[in-house]
């Protein structure tokens, strides 16, 4: 690649991810920008159920102080209520839950101490929450949520006995989980396949779908290929989220049933039609609209349990349209379709042409849920060994130094609490533990956008607070933002917050405390939060002013170099003894190749959003990580290629691309550019347009972005170029 195609494809990708504003900086549009996403029904209802139904019996009791606790617990559990499996919605709304019971007990032994030692317990407490939230998602919740409900129980006036308010805070989050677990679990029992799973595996038919619909579409080459890449990504996204539904938070050992097991195999049909789909991608190719129609049709299929018509014989003059066609045709049979038949005449006669590629390839087994299965009960690390890997990732770097800073900000927000209000203040420290959450987003950008919030929240509470009738028009006010809630939560933390504080402002009205004459202190605590956690958790932190962008890429370079090194070994040391080991290990590897350039993706869209330098040194990592994802789809063009029998690579020019991929990722953590003594396959060796010399091409241009001209071998006399080092 030359200096200025170098360049082009650099201003092409910036292009691709800025707007057109000039109304402000760039970074501070993103920081501003929130989502698209639809209203969840599903949370929604949930959310209004599950606040009503306690204020609702608290009125009717004449006991809607107690009926707080319980409002506090479906809120909390509305927070983390997503449209998923009923496995998933229980770890995520259920461990939580049951953080936030224990912290709500511990708020209420802590409330007889002073100011100053209830600052240090909430220091003490920030620590061990940062550290555990590095376990993951899961348990970054319940950290969170644990610290919450210690300082809530701490600073809020709660009825007596002590035991009643953890109790019905642990009732009101389960009026949230129940209605999205049981139902789920019933079906379950039966064998029957849950709506939600088969709604995931169809969202993957159907983006398999719109990709194959931009392949070959109008426009020119950029648009095409723009529109195409954010297909594939989508398609991406959406298999790991079906994975995820359907084997997250699984026991061990479980077996499946049979409607389950033919959703397994619908799923494993969809992991080959998205390898086909990347592969057409890769070739260029016009694609024949049968096969989307035919996907769409395939989808209707999975989300209501029938059987799909047979599909239309299509093209099979590529690798990639044999395998799109092999796809769609077991596809269509896992789900109870007619057994898939091989290609006759032409057809049979084109594959052969495409290199022996007609009928089902020897070498590519059927799909078979069993294979998708072992593959996923591998990802599956025995308890004893889940252990020691939570220990290691709360004793790590970055957990501890994410504990130091939270620790220092609580601390800070406990005595700047009580020198401002004294005792039972829990808004200031709340607010904290809420911004300080940098795997929940960028840090900067939650502050900003907590505060904006919250100024939004006051001036919507103040009329209400004086014109709405009390208890009965306020417990509607607050269940009517909590309905609202999962959908602003969806679209901008900023909207979230807004949501969040008519309700907040309602709870401590109904326990006895005026709401009118608070809303200055809210309005000051939230400032004042928001500029601990910007100086003290954000500001004074040298690691705060980097990008962050650099381990995410060399974590993702390592998985495409795993990937590709499984893909070019030799057939028969791949295979197990079933035979069936080529398509489990590769398929397995390429998800995690994919999701940990989504890691990176989303590394480089938070440090974007940062205030500068953070957003211009990151804008130069996104040509990388684009290149980076042609990359991971050519290497997956090869594995079906291998597969539909093209001839493998000799040996020791696959190795030279393994082993330059390992010094990038090797050069990338040590913040130098790529040793040019470490050579990439000789050209000369390498059949042009074959299995490796388009791979090769992609890893020399990943090289060029990221270390330059001087990183490759081309022209020692040139003179060294000053470049800065990526952060």
């Amino acid at each position: 690649m030359t200096r200025p195609a170098q360049r082009r494809e650099r201003r092409a990708a910036l292009r691709a991810h800025t707007s057109d504003d000039r109304w402000a900086p760039q970074w501070l549009v993103r920081a501003m920008r929130g989502s698209d996403a639809g209203v969840p029904a599903g949370p929604t209802v949930r959310a209004a159920v599950g606040m009503g139904l306690p204020l609702l019996l608290g009125l009717l009791l004449d006991q809607v102080a107690a009926a707080v606790p319980a409002a506090l617990g479906a809120l909390y559990a509305t927070t983390n209520d997503r449209d998923e499996s009923h496995r998933g919605r229980l770890a995520r709304i259920g461990v939580p839950a049951l953080a936030g019971t224990v912290g709500l007990l511990l708020g209420e032994a802590l409330l007889p101490a002073p100011p100053m030692a209830l600052a240090a317990a909430l220091a003490a407490l920030g620590l061990v929450s940062g550290a555990v939230s590095g376990v993951g998602p899961v348990t970054s919740a319940a950290a969170m949520q644990f610290l919450v409900t210690t300082v809530v129980g701490s600073g809020l006036v709660l009825p007596d006995p002590w035991w009643l308010p953890p109790l019905v805070f642990a009732g009101g989050a389960a009026l949230v989980l129940l209605p999205g677990v049981l139902p789920g679990a019933f079906r379950g029992a039966r064998g029957v396949a849950r709506a939600g799973e088969r709604r995931a595996v169809a969202e993957v038919y159907l983006a398999v779908a719109e990709l194959l619909d931009t392949i070959g579409g109008a426009g020119t080459e950029e648009e095409r290929e723009a529109r195409a890449v954010a297909a594939r990504r989508r398609l991406t996204a959406r298999l790991s989220a079906a994975y995820d539904t359907l084997f997250g938070h699984r026991l061990r050992g479980g077996r499946s049933e049979r409607r389950e097991r033919r959703l397994l195999d619908a799923l494993d049909a969809a992991i080959a039609l998205g390898e086909a789909s990347t592969t057409l991608l890769w070739e260029g190719r016009p694609v024949d609209p049968a096969g989307a129609r035919v996907a769409r049709r395939l989808a209707e299929a999975v989300r209501g349990g029938t059987p799909p018509d047979p599909p239309p014989p299509l093209p099979r003059a590529t690798p990639g349209q044999c395998a799109l066609d092999d796809a769609l045709r077991a596809a269509a049979a896992g789900l109870g379709g007619p057994p898939p038949a091989p290609p006759t005449g032409n057809a049979a006669a084109a594959g052969d042409a495409a290199g022996g590629a007609a009928g089902a390839p020897p070498t590519a087994p059927a799909p078979l849920a069993r294979v998708v299965e072992h593959a996923a009960r591998r990802d599956l690390p025995p308890a004893r060994e889940r252990l020691i890997r939570a220990r290691d990732r709360c004793t790590g770097r970055s957990a501890l130094h994410y504990g130091a800073r939270l620790a220092l900000c609580m601390g800070l927000a406990g005595v700047a609490a009580g020198l401002l209000h004294g005792q039972r203040v829990f808004w200031l420290p709340v607010t904290v533990a809420f911004v300080l959450k940098p795997d929940f987003g960028s840090v900067f950008v939650r502050a900003t956008q907590r505060a904006l919030g919250t100024v939004a929240g006051v001036l919507v509470s103040v009329p209400l607070l004086l014109w709405v009738p009390a208890p009965g028009g306020l417990a509607v006010v607050a269940v009517a933002a909590a309905g609202c809630l999962p959908w602003a939560t969806a679209r901008h933390y900023g909207l979230s917050t807004a949501a969040l504080t008519p309700i907040m402002m309602v709870f401590v009205e109904f326990t006895g405390e005026p709401g009118t004459a608070l809303i200055g202190e809210r309005v000051l605590d939230t400032f004042v939060a928001s500029a601990i956690v910007l100086v003290a958790g954000y500001l004074v932190w040298p690691e705060s002013w980097h990008a962050r962008i650099g381990p995410h890429f060399a974590d993702a370079v390592d998985a495409v170099r795993a990937h590709l090194e499984q893909v070019l070994l030799p057939r028969e040391a791949e295979e197990g003894p079933d035979g069936r080991g080529p398509r489990a290990e590769p398929s397995r590897l390429r998800r995690k190749a994919y999701r940990a350039l989504a890691a990176a993706r989303t590394a480089l869209e938070q440090a974007l959003a940062e205030p500068p330098p953070v957003s211009d040194r990151a804008a130069a990592w996104w040509p990388a990580i684009a290149a980076l994802e042609r990359v991971t789809d050519a290497v997956t063009a090869t594995t079906v290629r291998l597969r539909h029998g093209v001839p493998y690579p000799p040996p020791e020019q696959a190795a030279r691309l393994v082993g330059a991929l390992d010094e990038l990722a090797a050069a990338v953590r040590r913040h130098r550019a790529p040793d040019p003594a470490v050579p990439l396959p000789d050209p000369a060796a390498l059949v042009p347009g074959g299995t490796l010399a388009e791979v090769t091409e992609r890893v020399r241009a990943v090289r060029l972005l990221v270390g330059g001209p001087d990183s490759l071998p081309r022209r020692p006399s040139a003179p060294p170029r000053l470049r800065r080092r990526p952060s």
